[in-house]
């Protein structure tokens, strides 16, 4: 198995065009595995695919390494060019490389890198050509390799030439100095290299290029067992004839032979490894071939294999292209026994307590690192049952699993997507059935026997069994979460789709579990993307006014972060065809997972009706927008300081616990008619932002695709959202005077304490004195008819002084001073 190296090191290395591709994955000696690192899959399945920072970060924690898969159909890396790699296996050794090497690298002037054997070396180019099939270009025997011990399986050269229908297991040791990057060719540019390597191969004696020939098709064997036998026996005729049928001169299939032969066979395994090493079962002799060679390879699989999961007979029947179901099976007591298989096993859950299960994760040794004292160790080590099991689970699913307590849910890492997501389709529970099926298997071949337990560890997989693991699981610390609060909740960061934005310096990082992201813009963050007509519309939306352009920078900026410190909420207003809905649709698309579309009833007079179902949606997001207000309507001024404030808000999910936030979401509202604002006072003006989308385009000036060619320069706007807030850090959020301007003018409008003196009283007679007690009772009655929340008599005094209207008294009465009622109402004629 290769070395690992550090993630920083992979990126300083593998060409750009390799590292943003999703179809990365984990190896076990050139085998392809799944998360767990527990299961052999084949490089086609999607389900093991991921981006190479989290292949690398996995591989790191599991003890692995990691490759790429080529696909069914190919890598795909830009416009029409294919990865294609050539492969040099026996041409290395050490700081020595045969002759002709190092020429052929230069001439190919692509990323090369020495392989796990460190006998050979891959060299990636982009080829503008439709994968092909394999091709092999056959060389002499080596000289190289018989002065080279270790490069001796590889006496008879060959250069083989992939681009599908396999994966390439990457090292990211540079073959060059500095790394060379990935190159572009043309499809003649690569018969030439091929050409090249004809002549090479021929002219040191060698047959040169052949195509590799197809899989033989399955035979036709009769008298099978039903059994498929993963680990089990064929019979001798059905061995030989299957490794008659596997290359014995190909080093993967050689190794990968050997390490089946030990673990199905044991030492019995030994003859039939040295038999086909030498001569393939009929395949040809191979020359120089060294028992000695054969034998230490053989010695090397027996200690490994009760060390790893790894392949058995089912594998080399698939390499054969044989069908398990055709072939016979040596049926043994051990096997099959006389009743079920788990009785003929007796598999244990004594073999919990053991290293034999997972030993490559080092159970144990997990429980030293519990914050447990001392004194419980030993209790915890001889615990048997759903505690034990469900601190299996939680060691293998760290970091791939997590469970909320407060709404009882669970996440997963999602590798596809490099963020946490639910698990909608019960994922952690299916988690589970491969540790329960895990620790069968890994029982299975080392413990058996042992009758007394059989029950005990065959009702692992039973529901009930499987449901307790799962929930003893979410109590240890490596998995349990509070409440989502917990995540996304570090405002300086924003998921994008390739990675996660620190706001702070708008460099892209790589993300990891341990950041707790589960939201993401809807873009790829690309420094160099520009956004020429985003600016020209924009300067069209104010008239050109740049002022305002700037201000709208800065305000969206400002609400990619998760800080709330301005306290304000933004209305853009403004009649039809001026762009308010186009800049907001954008805006919202980009950021994507961090947008809720709430409705109105979120910011207007509900009748008292609670809101904290509403304020749960709002958790992590960092634009709210309501669309639309409706002429007449009423803000409440309570949920909008709370919502644009600071403090933790309480809200309660729609079947969960209340729990409570702190705020990250930045308020828009856009609409034709401004909702009347109740609270004339300084602190709610102070929080309303008025934005006025003054031009109008003609109806026959209209650009109808204006908003798909904004989106097209998506990832240019959020450099420019970026610049933004980077400018906002400088000069926060002061509006311009447009926006001055346009809150006193609506500061005006919503007074509707001005409404009744205008159309209830009279005021152009200084002279005129009137009663405290029937002012108040007229306004009274004419705020119950308007539907307003009445202002106490204090407060009716104080704001009729800010309309110019002084209070007096005398020794028996208190009144207002030139102010005159029209139309006293029945109320207050009733009380004078």
């Amino acid at each position: 198995m290769q070395t690992n190296i550090a993630m920083k090191d992979f990126s300083a290395v593998i060409p750009a065009e390799l590292q943003v591709q999703s179809t990365w994955l984990m190896h076990r000696d050139k085998r392809p595995v799944d998360f767990t690192g527990l299961y052999n899959k084949p490089y086609s399945d999607k389900s093991i695919w991921m981006r190479m920072n989290s292949a690398l970060a996995l591989a790191e924690r599991k003890g692995l390494a990691v490759g790429i898969s080529l696909t069914e159909d190919g890598l795909k890396v830009c416009d029409d060019h294919y990865v294609y790699c050539f492969d040099l296996d026996g041409f290395l050794c050490g700081s020595d490389d045969d002759d002709g090497v190092a020429t052929f690298v230069n001439k190919v002037g692509s990323y090369a890198e020495i392989s796990p054997s460190g006998t050979g070396s891959k060299i990636f180019v982009a080829v503008a050509a439709k994968p092909r099939k394999d091709m092999q270009i056959v060389f002499s025997p080596s000289k190289f390799a018989k002065t080279n011990p270790e490069a001796r399986k590889y006496q008879n050269r060959c250069i083989e030439v992939f681009s599908q229908k396999r994966f390439l297991a990457v090292t990211g040791q540079s073959y060059t100095t500095p790394p060379l990057p990935l190159k572009l060719i043309s499809a003649d540019e690569f018969d030439a290299l091929i050409d090249y390597l004809d002549h090479w191969a021929c002219s040191e004696g060698g047959s040169g290029v052949k195509a590799r020939s197809a899989a033989p098709k399955p035979l036709n064997a009769s008298g099978f067992t039903e059994w498929n036998g993963h680990y089990g026996k064929l019979t001798e005729a059905c061995l030989k004839a299957v490794l008659g049928r596997i290359k014995h001169v190909d080093e993967q299939s050689w190794s990968d032979a050997c390490n089946a032969l030990a673990r199905a066979y044991g030492e019995s395994g030994r003859g039939y490894f040295i038999q086909w090493s030498k001569d393939g079962y009929g395949q040809g002799a191979y020359q120089d071939f060294d028992e000695g060679v054969v034998n230490a390879r053989y010695d090397r699989a027996l200690r490994e294999v009760t060390g790893k999961a790894g392949f058995g007979c089912k594998y080399l029947c698939e390499q054969a292209g044989f069908n398990t179901s055709q072939l016979q099976w040596e049926k043994t007591v051990e096997d099959f026994g006389s009743g079920s298989l788990f009785e003929t096993l007796g598999i244990s859950n004594e073999m919990v307590l053991q290293r034999q299960l997972f030993p490559e994760q080092g159970m144990l040794s997990e429980l030293d690192s519990v914050d447990v004292h001392p004194k419980q160790i030993t209790k915890i080590r001889e615990a048997r049952g759903d505690v034990r099991n469900g601190q299996i689970y939680a060691a293998q699913a760290a970091g791939q699993f997590l469970c909320v307590h407060s709404d009882k849910s669970w996440l997963m890492w999602s590798q596809a997507d490099q963020r946490w997501a639910r698990c909608n389709k019960s994922e952690h529970i299916q988690f589970g059935k491969q540790v329960a099926q895990a620790m069968l298997e890994r029982s299975a071949k080392d413990f058996m026997g042992d009758a007394k337990r059989l029950n005990e560890i065959a009702r692992i997989q039973d529901q009930h069994k499987l449901n307790a693991m799962i929930d003893m699981a979410a109590t240890e610390p490596s998995v349990a979460v509070d409440s989502m609060v917990e995540f996304d909740a570090d405002p300086n960061l924003l998921g994008v789709r390739n990675g996660v934005i620190d706001l702070r310096s708008s460099k892209l990082l790589a993300p990891t579990p341990e950041q707790r992201i589960t939201k993401q813009c809807n873009v790829e963050f690309n420094e160099e993307a520009l956004c020429p007509l985003w600016e020209r519309f924009m300067l069209q939306c104010f008239k050109g006014d740049a002022t305002m352009v700037d201000y709208m920078q800065r305000a969206m900026g400002y609400t990619l972060s998760g800080f709330v410190g301005e306290e304000v909420m933004h209305f853009w207003f403004g009649n039809g065809r001026n762009g308010k809905s186009v800049a907001i649709n954008v805006f919202s698309r980009i950021l994507g997972d961090y947008v809720h579309v709430a409705s109105t009833e979120l910011i207007t007079s509900n009748d008292g009706k609670s809101k904290d179902t509403m304020f749960a949606a709002l958790r992590g997001a960092r634009l709210v927008m309501l669309n639309e207000t409706k002429a007449g309507q009423r803000l409440d001024d309570s949920a909008i300081k709370l919502l644009v404030g600071r403090e933790p808000i309480a809200a309660r999910g729609l079947y969960g616990r209340q729990f409570s936030f702190l705020p990250t979401a930045k308020l828009y509202v856009r609409g034709n008619h401004k909702p009347i604002v109740q609270d004339t006072s300084a602190g709610m003006w102070r929080r309303m932002r008025l934005v006025p989308f003054t031009n109008n385009v003609p109806e026959d000036e209209v650009d109808p695709n204006l908003e798909t060619k904004l989106w097209a320069e998506r990832a240019g706007i959020l450099n420019w959202m970026l610049r933004g807030y980077a400018e906002y850090q400088e000069r926060e959020l002061k509006p311009p005077q447009a926006i001055v301007q346009a809150g006193k003018s609506y500061q005006h409008e919503s007074d509707l304490l001005n409404e009744w003196l205008e159309d209830n009283t009279d005021q152009s007679d200084p002279s005129i004195c009137t009663p405290i007690g029937l002012v108040y009772m007229d306004y009274t009655q004419w705020a119950k008819e308007q539907g307003l929340k009445i202002m106490s008599k204090k407060a009716l005094t104080q704001r009729l002084q800010d309309h110019g209207v002084s209070a007096g008294r005398t020794s028996s009465s208190r009144f207002y001073e030139g102010l005159k009622l029209l139309n006293v109402s029945l109320a207050a004629r009733a009380l004078s």
